[in-house]
């Protein structure tokens, strides 16, 4: 399908926000697309609306499958996509009618490997960005955007949720075959793919027009409490996420200012969380990979002496990240 959008929606017990998700994909005003309705083993009739939906548009698949969480729906649909670009939208928000037109125009005009506009949350069900007279449209390398959402001014070229893989556009190859989203993460799926999506593009487009409407609802996987089985999905996430993320990144020249970045954000984020309520075996669990981390930082001469005392105090007790 020639320079066609696979727009990829998982759906789990959302009947109630699916139709108006579904129709703002409807009305682009870009209309190469086809639509993926991942339904993720949904129980309150979500499934049978899809079906429904499918018959009003012919360029809806739906796809079923058992409840396998977010990444399993997404992986689901990036295996079945025919399109050259993949957008992925929740099954509970919405989108601007020239959203996928603005992006698709970004990726030419830059010749962009991802494109991205800014989204905004919303209480309300039909909230639309009144217009502006201009926007600020921003090009940058994969590793420049990299270092600025690390260690920058994010929100200036991302946006809110700097991390999120929502409101982008991205060229299928970045995927290929090898790249899909950590099943083993109920939350904090974007964190763990965003590097490696933006390691492999040439160029990132970014324009500063609110086109993704993310609505705040109550019990979203996103916006709900934490319980005390979800925190421990938590801790063993960071753990795996910072883990992988050096191995793969540590060794190549041109992302060692990032490994630098990113030795600290685990070490402070890995403290952060052994503060919070966890129970003992996910401190022990989160201790250790602090201690393994420091460990090949401190090897590896990627802190200054400053910050390796500032590290090991935290790691001799880690009530000290108070203070920094």
């Amino acid at each position: 399908m020639d320079r066609c959008i696979s727009v990829i929606v998982p759906v789990y017990n959302t009947k109630d926000y699916l139709e108006q998700c579904v129709q703002s994909i409807h009305s682009q005003t870009y209309k190469h697309l086809e639509v993926l309705l991942v339904d993720d083993g949904s129980t309150d009739g979500s499934a049978e609306l899809c079906d429904a939906l499918s018959e009003q548009d012919a360029r809806i698949t739906v796809i079923h499958k058992p409840n396998g969480g977010a990444s399993s729906a997404r992986n689901a649909g990036l295996d079945a996509m025919r399109g050259e670009f993949v957008l992925f939208v929740d099954s509970d928000d919405y989108i601007h009618p020239q959203m996928c037109e603005v992006l698709v125009g970004l990726i030419g005009k830059y010749d962009a490997d991802i494109s991205m506009c800014f989204s905004r949350g919303t209480k309300v069900r039909d909230y639309a960005e009144p217009p502006q007279p201009s926007y600020r449209e921003q090009c940058l390398t994969g590793v420049q955007a990299m270092e600025l959402l690390y260690g920058g001014d994010a929100f200036s070229f991302f946006g809110y949720n700097p991390t999120s893989n929502m409101f982008r556009l991205y060229k299928r190859s970045l995927f290929g075959s090898d790249l899909r989203y950590d099943e083993n993460a109920v939350v904090a799926e974007d964190d763990t793919m965003t590097p490696y999506l933006l390691a492999r593009a040439e160029r990132i487009a970014s324009v500063d027009r609110r086109m993704y409407y993310i609505y705040e609802r109550p019990g979203s996987l996103s916006r709900s409490g934490i319980s005390d089985e979800r925190w421990k999905n938590i801790c063993e996430t960071k753990v795996r996420m910072y883990t992988e993320r050096l191995r793969a990144f540590e060794d190549k020249e041109k992302f060692r200012s990032l490994v630098r970045m990113w030795y600290s954000i685990a070490l402070f984020d890995l403290a952060e969380a052994y503060n919070m309520r966890a129970d003992k075996a996910c401190r022990r669990t989160l201790k250790s990979c602090y201690n393994r981390l420091l460990r090949q930082g401190m090897k590896k001469h990627t802190f200054d002496i400053k910050r390796t005392l500032i590290f090991c105090a935290i790691y001799m007790n880690p009530r000290f990240l108070k203070l920094f």
